[in-house]
């Protein structure tokens, strides 16, 4: 983003932290994000500065007398930053490692992932994988479909067709669950054109109903 974007608070801002460390500055918040060697790790709103905090540099914040960032002036909503004292940003050596531990908040809360969900394997049962609520996986259990083994085995559009016609009321959504739980994908996530193909395929090797 050009120079010419930013007013002159942002202008300073940059100015300071580009003494201590390569910063860059993207537009959200209604202010900008700060990126700090590719880390967002501060931002500006309403012409201040704020850093990311956590237990390990938030005591800094307060005993300077700053407070945290509220996206929303009328509500008590706060976000993990606070206020950046303008003698801190005045002084180079103060300011650096400032920069530093907020960096290393970013980059610690970055790393912070959820435990890996355990993959399916071929024993697990229906009612265990994405996609299948406790209903679809009765209808599958009642036609002999009980592990995911044998949904790969049988496929997702046999398995359809064995539902229907067991005489249970399941709706094309069945099927888009099925071949995406066989994808490792969210059922709303499975591509138009796989849809088209799947109906398609459904439709020609559907079994004809009896007249009554």
């Amino acid at each position: 983003m050009s120079r010419r974007a930013f007013d002159e608070f942002t202008e300073h801002v940059l100015d300071r932290l580009g003494r201590v460390a390569p910063v860059v500055a993207k537009r959200m918040f209604g202010g900008f994000g700060l990126y700090v060697d590719g880390v967002f790790c501060a931002l500006i709103a309403d012409g201040r500065l704020y850093f990311k905090v956590d237990d390990s540099n938030r005591a800094d914040f307060e005993r300077a007398g700053m407070e945290p960032f509220q996206p929303f002036p009328d509500q008590a909503t706060t976000m993990g930053y606070y206020e950046v004292p303008e003698r801190v940003l005045a002084d180079d050596a103060r300011l650096k490692p400032w920069v530093e531990k907020a960096l290393g908040v970013a980059r610690s809360a970055a790393t912070k992932k959820k435990p890996a969900r355990k993959k399916a394997s071929a024993s697990t049962p229906i009612a265990k994988l994405d996609n299948l609520g406790p209903q679809s996986a009765a209808w599958l259990a009642a036609v002999g479909v009980k592990t995911r083994a044998d949904l790969v085995r049988v496929g997702s559009v046999r398995v359809f067709e064995l539902v229907r016609a067991a005489g249970f009321a399941a709706s094309l959504n069945l099927l888009w669950a099925l071949e995406a739980t066989l994808l490792g994908v969210r059922w709303n996530r499975l591509p138009d054109d796989v849809k088209r193909e799947l109906r398609a395929r459904a439709g020609r090797s559907a079994p004809k109903r009896k007249a009554r």
